[in-house]
């Protein structure tokens, strides 16, 4: 399948995102499988948002994970279905994910580097 910069690939919806990747020698995943692909992330930040508010404590490792798990697959469907607004908040979802990951491998490593209790 060839996509063109105008989005339009034998009448499929397309970005011009996958203009790119079509050079590249990458295959468009077709409008069916990017919903199935959003709908997974869509139940990844929806299960993120549930562990955290049933936990009195949550795992950052896996609140964190899953919003960033979540974000991307949102994104690889709205590089099929476009929506602006929607692809800058998942970058920002995203980053905000990464962050909370990067806290928690800090606040994790003191523990891990002190020696034995004397």
């Amino acid at each position: 399948m060839v996509l063109s910069s105008s989005g339009i690939a034998d009448g499929t919806h397309a970005t011009s995102a996958w203009s790119l990747g079509a050079e590249l020698g990458l295959r468009h995943p077709g409008p069916e499988l990017a919903n199935y692909i959003g709908f997974a992330g869509m139940a990844c930040i929806i299960a993120a948002y549930a562990y955290q508010t049933a936990r009195d404590a949550p795992n950052p490792f896996v609140q964190h994970g899953t919003n960033l798990l979540g974000a991307a697959l949102l994104t690889v469907s709205l590089l099929v279905y476009t929506n602006l607004a929607s692809l800058v908040l998942e970058g920002f979802w995203a980053a905000i994910a990464i962050y909370g990951l990067v806290r928690a491998v800090r606040a994790r490593r003191p523990a891990d580097q002190e020696g034995p209790a004397q």
